[in-house]
């Protein structure tokens, strides 16, 4: 699976969109604050349709040994021709992951529960792959209908269903319930 761009010296398409995104730089950066040191560490992230492999490939070079996941097939040949790795497709309709308990020191989830009509059952699955004491991270848009930028997609037409949400997104006590509710 090498990607034949990084192979020529040439920089693949996706890091070229990556570094004209201040977005996505800037959520790199901060999920970066967030890890624990990865050394010697099992990780997993996934990703559900929005991703083309950057971010992976932006968090590989942190460290740790990496899964990767994504629930949208359509980006996953783009990914693993990037990442020159396997990308595991997760079936939305099961809600559940493909990897024993407590397999992960570091599990990350980016902007995958605003996607899910009910997404308890895939936060319990991230509680149950990370090990007892491992650390699980979830990003997801921010749920605040009163924002100026929530309120500037909304008039403009870009509404939660046209990225496939479910939901706007959600606020942090609502994401910190749901965590709780799922036993993190």
């Amino acid at each position: 699976m090498e990607n034949t761009s990084i192979a020529s010296g040439e920089t693949p398409w996706q890091l070229k969109m990556f570094s004209r995104s201040l977005k996505k730089k800037m959520k790199v950066a901060t999920l970066a604050r967030h890890f624990p040191c990865l050394e010697d560490r099992t990780c997993l992230l996934v990703t559900c349709g929005d991703n083309n492999g950057a971010i992976n490939w932006k968090i590989r070079e942190m460290g740790g040994r990496w899964t990767w996941a994504d629930f949208e097939a359509q980006g996953i040949p783009g990914m693993e021709e990037l990442l020159g790795e396997p990308v595991i497709r997760i079936d939305r309709a099961l809600s559940h992951l493909p990897f024993p308990d407590g397999a992960f020191d570091l599990v990350v989830s980016i902007d995958v529960h605003e996607h899910l009509e009910d997404p308890l059952p895939v936060t319990r699955e991230l509680a149950r792959v990370a090990r007892s004491g491992g650390t699980v991270i979830i990003t997801t848009p921010n749920g605040n209908e009163k924002k100026l930028a929530v309120r500037i997609k909304k008039a403009i037409g870009m509404d939660a269903r046209a990225y496939g949400h479910q939901r706007i997104g959600f606020d942090i006590p609502d994401l910190r319930r749901l965590a709780e509710t799922a036993g993190l």
